[in-house]
Formats: structure tokens, C-alpha cells, sequence
């Protein structure tokens, strides 16, 4: 094993480098300058900026943190290190990502959640004026939130903006989404497509088992609660408040669960077993005395993992799915007032729903991954062998932190990198921004390329819909100053803009053309293009 690691291999299509070759050895190699110029750049660049150390292994790359100006500055702890928000925000922002954000532990509003809502989800799908997808995101986790939502608002309370002016009135927020929601059984309540043909009991009508019953209809399951109760006898546990505000809400819930086909009879167990071949009878009743609002919440979290629990063990797939890793807000936001919201908030209009939702900074990781060498490898999809398993360079560096993923007992062992000597590959670099790049011309096309960005996100950025566009235009026709316009206005759309790092999109751009005039060039000059980018 130790020899493995010490080693550099020329293989047919890759190049197996041991963990514990130093980047010194690297440059050195002519392998690595021959077949693998990216990352020689990109180890270069990373020296040069005292990143890395030369005669320190490759290993060494894998264990980069964020690039971060406002960390460590005597401020309370960012929400990266164990904290809340980032500081970036409304601090120094020169230098971070203009992609947005990357979750780095738990928003203290969905920690406040007691059903665990994934709240920044829910309002950057409304700031992108994407009110449906807020609505499908909002009911992965809570079902009954036009029920519930506006008598609880403990997000607001735990909102990182309550420390400056107000908190975000998500509750509000969550009401309003919930109450449209309701009032279309034919998006949100409709009938399964799939048949599980399993049969479930429900052997009374409990909070719990209302929530539940949606995620195991929701999968084809078939539902039938017993002992039928109308809504207010369902919340009376609850105290006669609680029942009075919520019973009418929970009529529409249940009478959408009707709808999807959830079957509501009036008969025992029993009798239910004459017509029914039961697969499965839960008993979801509530089990404590004294209750309240934060007990029923309780208990929709636990109807909801009970589900979703059935759901698997059943060889279904868990209702609740991830979201995408980088989050978006507007920076415009920051500055707003907190929202005069109307007494009646189902009636409010979608446009001060948005401005409210755009208070929202996400609470995630603003930071950069500045590793060149990481960009590189990257884009040069490598695979990492450990002494477990294989994982691709493009899962590994996706994460902020990302030698989190390894196992305490887990080694890296080697690198495969595959040799891209027909491309013309490289990096190019200007500040913190790093472009890794590999083009292939063929019969005087673009037959192939790839494009990552490092330096201006939490992860490396794959440039795939760019990629796209170039895969098969004509080199000759190729304007590398148009070609990088129109990637950076294909990009616009996922840029996220902070006040004092607008100046990183003309970067890019500059970059982006860059490497295509190295392109271009090198298929007018072929084995020019080294001179050419050393000269640019």
C-alpha cells in the first residue's frame, strides 16, 4: 500500500498518483505537464498563492477549507462554525460566492420547526416568483400548514434578522402558501398515479394519522381511517381555543384527503376487516395528557415520519426528497422593512408575499472553494480510490468541508485522472477566480469540451449548459469575446449579487474568453496554445 501511494503511473487512458506524491513531484512530472496540464496549473497557481506546500503531498488538496474574509474576526460564529447566518451578508463581501449559498448545518428557523420545514426553500422558490414550486416544496414536509402554521410561529422567532429589526414572517408566509394550497385539491390532492396494492387501517382519526395518510396515499398506498370524527372532535384534546381556530381549516384538509382517494369509514376494526384485506392497522392516537399546540405539532412531525418510515420499509421511495445544494436570495432584500402584514393574510397579494420572502438570506455558507488544484480536478472528473471505496472528484468537492464524508478510518489511497493530452486544456486564473478548461477540436469543430469554475461558489461550478451550447461549433467561426457574453447571460439567472462583489461577473467573462481565445488559436496553431495563454 505505501508504494502505491508514493507513485505516479501511466496507465492507457489515466494517470494513477499516489496520495503521498508531493505536488513538487507533480509539477516535475511529465505526465502530469503532458497529459494533465490543468492540474499542473492549477498546483502552480495554488503554490504561488500559499495554498499548498510543494514538498507537502496531494492528499493535502482534499482538506482545503473555504476561502472567507469575515470568519475568525472577533464576531459571534457564523453559521459554519456552529452558528447563525454568515456575516458576508451585511459585512465584507468582496470576495465571495456570487452563486449562492451552500447549506453548512440546519437554518435556526427550520431547527425552530417543530414539523422541520426546510423554511429558506420554501422562500427562495417564492422570491423566484415560483409560487407552485414553493407550494410542492412546503408540502414534502407539512401537509396541514394552512391548519397550524400561523398559531405557531416559532420561526420567526429564531430568524436571524430578529436579532437586527424582525424576523422573516414565514408563518405568515407558510398560512398563505398552505391556504392556496387547500383551495386546489386537483394540483396538490390528486389521485396517485401508482397502485402500491398494499391496504393500511388508520383505527382512528388522529392528528397524527391525518398527516400521515397523506404520504402513504401520496405513494399509492390505499387509506382507510375508522371510527369516522368530525374535525373539531379530531383537535378537542387540544383545548377548546386551539379547536375553535383550527376546525375549519382541518375540514378542508380532510375533505382534500377525500378527494385523493384516503376512505373515511364510520365502522370498528372489526367490521372494517369483513370488506378490507388489511396489510397493515396503525394506532397513531394521541399518548399524553395536557396538551397544546406544541403536542399536535408534535404529533403531525410524527405522522409525517411514520410515513415516510412505512413508505421505505414498503420498497417506496420516502416522500421527502433533497434540495438543490446551492441557495439563492436577493441581496436587495436585506435592506427591506419588515412587512405591515393585512389582518387578513389568505387575501394578501402575491407580490408583498414575495417582498416579504425576500428578506430571507438563506443562512448558508457564502464562502468560496479557492482551490485551483481542486477546480482542476474537478473538471478533469477525477475519481478518488480510499481504502473503502471510489468517489468522483465531482461528488467529493460538491460539499463545503468535504472531507466530512470520509470515514475516520477511511484513507485516500490514489488518484485516477484522465489524460486530456488531445485536448487543449489548462487553467486561467485573475484574484480568487479560477477557470479549469479542456477543448476538443475535431475536423474543425468543437467536438468536446469541459469548463469549471472555481473561486466564485461554496463548490466548483460545472459550466454543463455552456458545455452545450459550443459541443459542435465551428472553430474558425468561434468569437471568444461573443461565446463568453453569452455564457455569463446563460449564468445570470444563478447569480447571486452582494453589494461589494458585482465586479466578479466581468471577471468571469474576462476568463471565459480567455480560454476560448486559447481555443481558438491553438486550433489555427496547434501546439501553440501554452505560449499563447503563458503570454495573455
Amino acid at each position: 500500500m505505501r508504494d502505491e501511494k508514493r507513485q505516479i503511473v501511466d496507465q492507457e487512458d489515466v494517470i494513477v498518483v499516489g496520495s503521498d506524491v508531493t505536488l513538487g513531484e507533480l509539477l516535475a512530472s511529465e505526465y502530469i505537464r503532458t497529459q494533465a496540464k490543468a492540474l499542473a496549473d492549477g498546483i502552480r497557481e495554488d503554490l504561488r498563492h500559499g495554498l499548498a506546500e510543494k514538498n507537502g503531498p496531494i492528499r493535502q488538496i482534499f482538506f482545503q477549507d473555504i476561502s472567507c474574509g469575515c470568519r475568525n474576526r472577533g464576531q459571534a460564529p457564523c453559521q459554519k462554525d456552529g452558528g447563525r447566518g454568515c456575516h458576508g451578508v451585511t459585512g465584507e463581501n468582496h470576495n465571495l460566492s456570487i452563486m449562492g449559498s451552500i447549506k453548512v448545518g440546519t437554518p435556526s428557523c427550520q431547527q425552530a420547526c417543530p414539523v422541520g420545514v426546510d423554511i429558506p426553500a420554501v422562500l427562495e422558490h417564492m422570491r423566484d416568483g415560483d409560487r407552485l414550486k414553493a407550494q410542492r416544496t412546503l408540502m414534502k414536509y407539512h401537509p396541514m400548514a394552512q391548519t397550524v402554521c400561523l398559531l405557531c410561529g416559532r420561526c420567526r422567532s429564531r430568524c436571524v434578522r430578529a436579532v437586527e429589526d424582525e424576523g422573516v414572517a414565514a408563518e405568515k408566509i407558510m398560512y398563505w402558501l398552505g391556504a392556496d394550497v387547500g383551495k386546489h385539491p386537483e394540483i396538490f390532492f390528486i389521485q396517485p398515479s401508482g397502485d402500491s396494492e398494499k391496504w393500511i387501517a388508520l383505527e382512528e382519526i388522529t392528528i397524527s394519522g391525518l398527516a400521515a395518510a397523506y404520504y402513504l396515499r401520496r405513494m399509492g398506498n390505499h387509506i382507510v381511517f375508522l371510527q369516522e370524527k368530525e374535525p373539531g372532535q379530531v383537535l378537542s384534546p387540544y383545548g377548546q381555543d386551539l379547536a375553535d381556530a383550527m376546525k375549519n381549516s382541518l375540514e378542508v384538509y380532510m375533505n382534500n384527503l377525500r378527494y385523493m382517494g384516503v376512505v373515511f369509514e364510520k365502522q370498528a376494526m372489526d367490521e372494517a376487516d369483513r370488506r378490507y384485506a388489511f396489510d397493515q392497522r396503525l394506532s397513531l392516537g394521541p399518548d399524553r395528557q395536557g396538551k397544546g399546540l406544541w403536542d399536535l405539532l408534535e404529533e403531525i412531525c410524527h405522522g409525517v415520519k411514520t410515513a415516510n418510515n412505512i413508505n421505505l420499509d414498503l420498497g417506496l421511495k420516502s416522500y421527502l426528497e433533497p434540495m438543490g445544494p446551492l441557495g439563492r436570495f436577493r441581496f436587495e432584500g436585506v435592506e427591506e422593512l419588515p412587512l405591515e402584514w393585512e389582518t387578513l393574510v389568505e387575501d394578501t397579494g402575491e407580490e408583498i408575499v414575495r417582498k416579504e420572502a425576500s428578506r430571507c438570506g438563506t443562512c448558508g455558507c457564502f464562502g468560496v472553494s479557492e482551490s485551483r488544484t481542486g477546480a482542476a480536478l474537478f473538471m478533469l472528473e477525477t475519481k478518488i480510490h480510499t481504502s473503502q471505496r471510489v468517489i468522483r472528484a465531482q461528488d467529493y468537492f460538491a460539499r463545503v468541508s468535504p472531507w466530512e464524508q470520509l470515514k475516520p478510518e477511511e484513507d485516500i489511497v490514489c488518484l485516477e485522472i484522465p489524460k486530456s493530452g488531445d485536448f487543449v486544456s489548462g487553467c486561467v486564473f485573475e484574484q480568487e477566480i479560477t477557470l479549469a478548461y479542456a477543448f476538443l477540436g475535431t475536423s474543425g469543430n468543437l467536438a468536446d469540451l469541459r469548463m469549471t469554475f472555481g473561486g466564485v461558489a461554496p463548490v466548483p461550478i460545472r459550466l454543463t449548459e455552456a458545455e452545450k451550447r459550443l459541443r459542435g461549433k465551428s472553430l474558425s467561426a468561434l468569437s471568444a469575446e461573443g461565446e463568453a457574453l453569452c455564457i455569463m447571460d446563460m449564468l445570470m439567472p444563478r447569480i447571486v449579487l452582494m453589494k461589494m462583489n458585482r465586479e466578479k461577473t466581468e471577471r468571469m467573462q474576462r476568463l471565459l474568453a480567455r480560454a476560448l481565445e486559447v481555443c481558438v488559436h491553438s486550433a489555427a496553431q496547434p501546439g501553440k496554445h501554452d505560449l499563447l495563454e503563458e503570454n495573455m
